[in-house]
């Protein structure tokens, strides 16, 4: 082609390349997604003052999920069998984050949410009076996207359907049943002195403060699936983020000694934002598969006999005074398989015999992992202890035996004693101990000279200048102090590992 052609094609070929170029680029650009739906307002209380007019005014938002928490997830991945796999059913709070859209429903209900990107969120529909619902998971494409089964698991028709978020205070004496996908508002103090059933998927609403005491008993349905959900109504209604410590506390749920308790089993709670969290005195109760989360105290118990608490998640139960599970003189208690994140104290164990602790990991708890104090006795075996502050104290008359542990913190086991004539002892052995300041650190008072039995441990170290320097006992203390010869305690510590003990810590 000469010179003279192509100057000829060249301003009609540049126009038609520039229009395949961004023709291309815009048909394959994500297309936004768009959200129709409709939630009706089922008033089945019998009650017809409580018919709606219409189905407008009830908000509807979308949430991105939930992130979970990362050392969860790495957990639930690791060890399948510790604790609760974490899901936006046991995560997902609409308090905590901002919605992405939100709209309100139009007089028949229906609603429409547009330009939505792509991918997975979930939905939470509430209206004051009617209580909030949330519907996880949902699946969002390009273009047009009706609410149905195929975007939303939990739907098994194509509307949202709400119910009377049912106010209750006082004393209800019949018996009664809190139902599946409803909403309960605890106004104030609540005792039933009646039979209670809890479906799986009710949410129960406290008003800042209030609680429930049962006096009578307490059956947890498990026919279906899912949580039930026990929460602060505290900020219930709004749709944009507030922080945790904005939420006001609700007290705790209560059952008094010797209720009865279905199958004597309580399990699938998810307990938020709560003082108190649930006290129990029940003997031979199992609690299994439940989270605690943002909680004084998650689990209290008192006074009784054989209790199992297994497979459950507890984080940021962040008071000093509380913790995330307490027994108080109780026999033959076992917590296994469960973990503890980011709470001040884990555990606290007061006056209790064989109790025990196995299977369980705690990471980052600021105050103390296990606190065993007044003449406890059992056994802590198997367990990871994480970038914690003291992993494990004995104080008081206790008597500890810690064996096949990993324990990481700045002390690891901290021996006291509260008052001069309640001395405690613990046994250590075949753990690995990696700490930054003591590995063992006793100073339980003693008129005799008591002999720490800290035998075929792993220091990460075999300089034995090295070990004691990570060991605080006797031969620590400043002769001067007045109670110096009351310090006597001895630390041995001989022989030592010199590798790894390979089946320390949380196993499969």
């Amino acid at each position: 082609m000469n010179i003279n052609k192509q100057k000829f094609f060249l301003p009609i070929l540049l126009p038609v390349l520039v229009l395949l170029v961004f023709g291309c680029s815009k048909s394959t650009e994500g297309k936004d997604g768009k959200l129709s739906g409709t939630v009706i307002l089922n008033n089945d209380t019998g009650n017809p003052a409580l018919d709606p007019v219409d189905y407008s005014g009830v908000t509807v938002a979308l949430y991105k999920p939930a992130e979970l928490d990362t050392t969860f997830v790495r957990l639930n991945n690791t060890y399948p069998n510790l604790g609760v796999q974490v899901s936006q059913e046991t995560e997902f709070d609409h308090r905590l984050q901002n919605p992405v859209k939100v709209t309100h429903t139009a007089g028949d209900g229906s609603f429409s949410l547009s330009n939505i990107k792509p991918g997975t969120y979930n939905l939470v529909v509430m209206k004051e009076g009617w209580g909030v619902r949330y519907l996880y998971d949902v699946d969002i494409q390009d273009g047009e996207n009706d609410l149905n089964s195929k975007i939303c698991s939990q739907l098994k028709a194509n509307n949202i359907e709400l119910y009377p978020a049912l106010s209750l205070s006082g004393v209800i004496a019949e018996a009664f049943s809190f139902k599946a996908g409803h909403s309960y508002i605890i106004k104030n103090n609540l005792t039933f002195s009646g039979d209670v059933t809890i479906y799986p998927t009710t949410n129960i609403w406290f008003n800042p403060n209030a609680g429930i005491t049962c006096v009578a008993s307490l059956n947890i349905e498990t026919a279906n699936p899912g949580f039930f959900l026990v929460t602060s109504a505290d900020s219930m209604y709004i749709s944009n983020k507030i922080l945790p410590s904005q939420i006001r506390r609700w007290n705790g749920i209560s059952c008094y000694q010797g209720i009865q308790i279905g199958n004597n089993s309580i399990q699938k709670a998810v307990t938020t934002f709560s003082t108190n969290g649930w006290t129990l005195q029940t003997a031979g109760i199992q609690i299994n598969e439940m989270v605690f989360k943002y909680c004084g105290s998650g689990l209290q118990f008192s006074n009784i006999n054989d209790v199992t608490v297994s497979r459950c998640n507890i984080s940021y139960s962040d008071s000093t005074g509380l913790w995330g599970i307490s027994f108080i003189q109780c026999n033959q208690t076992e917590i296994n398989n469960s973990v503890f994140i980011n709470n001040a104290i884990a555990i606290s164990q007061d006056t209790s015999t064989e109790a025990n602790v196995s299977n369980c990991y705690f990471f980052h708890n600021s105050v103390r992992d296990i606190l065993n104090s007044y003449e406890t006795t059992g056994l802590v075996e198997h367990c990871d202890f994480i970038a914690s502050n003291t992993c494990i104290e004995t104080a008081g008359s206790s008597n500890t035996n810690i064996q096949y542990c990993n324990i990481q913190g700045i002390i690891g086991i901290l021996n006291t004693a509260y008052v001069r004539w309640r001395p405690s002892w613990f046994n250590a052995n075949y753990n690995n101990l990696n700490c930054s300041q003591y590995a063992v650190k006793a100073r339980g008072r003693f008129y005799e000279i008591e002999i720490h039995n800290c035998e075929q441990n792993y220091w990460f170290t075999t300089n034995t200048d090295e070990i004691d320097e990570l060991i605080w006992d006797m031969h620590d203390e400043d002769p001067n102090e007045p109670a110096y010869e009351e310090y006597i305690g001895v630390v041995d510590y001989l022989p030592y590992r010199t590798s790894r003990v390979v089946n320390a810590g949380c196993q499969h």
